[in-house]
């Protein structure tokens, strides 16, 4: 079955939740994040 990937548009607390729901479907994927500043989106990645 193909993953289903997505991405984050403003890393914020709801973001926070969502992927960690995305972390435990076996059939989904965070594949990017963007935020305001790139400092934002890459704290978040980690």
């Amino acid at each position: 079955m193909q993953k289903i990937k997505w991405g984050i548009i403003g890393p914020g607390s709801i973001a926070t939740g969502f992927a960690h729901s995305v972390e435990h479907c076996q059939n989904s994927e965070l594949t990017g994040v963007f935020g305001r500043t790139k400092e934002k989106a890459n704290d978040f990645a980690k």
